[in-house]
């Protein structure tokens, strides 16, 4: 009778335990506008200087950014894609994506050879969780996210420190 009262409370622990742990993963899902940035010599652009949105619905994501340097050079780059989230990887299949980088942003870009497509490709990269932050590298594009509640903070280092607020 013990042992069995024992196995029923440790299977019941570890129900509920996995429970939780599940449960801790904080949502990143919704709608992002991108409302600064923050460039590495200091100086900060605001929404009439650069545009951006990010939606995450439903293992969807469509990103959407762009902007124009001091001397009329632009950059923009779109992407529709599927993703999966675990407490352990960010996995993403790019459905669409389109990049014009007449500026240079990118790193290994070339300034002036027009748009670049991709479609189809899948990457995985780790995510780290610490309480209401999830983190991890954009398996696309070289920023660092961090989603912390209605914010997402996007770090290209070395660049720019872009802030993302929830709107939906």
């Amino acid at each position: 009778m013990r042992t069995r009262l024992f196995g029923l409370t440790l299977v019941l622990l570890l129900v509920a335990f996995g429970t939780v742990a599940m449960a801790a993963l904080p949502s990143i899902e919704g709608t992002y506008k991108l409302t600064s940035r923050k460039l590495a010599d200091g100086t900060t652009l605001g929404e009439k200087d650069l545009h951006g949105l990010y939606t995450l619905v439903d293992g969807h994501r469509n990103f959407n950014v762009g902007w124009m340097d001091p001397s009329g050079k632009h950059f923009s780059y779109s992407m529709i894609s599927t993703y999966k989230l675990t407490d352990k990887e960010y996995t993403e299949t790019v459905v669409f994506s389109v990049m014009n980088d007449e500026i240079g942003v990118m790193p290994g870009s070339k300034p002036g050879t027009g748009p670049v497509y991709a479609m189809g490709e899948t990457k995985t990269v780790p995510v780290t969780v610490e309480g209401s932050k999830v983190s991890f590298r954009a398996p696309f594009d070289p920023p660092a996210l961090v989603f912390d509640g209605n914010t997402i903070t996007g770090t290209l280092e070395g660049v720019f420190v872009d802030t993302w607020e929830k709107v939906k």
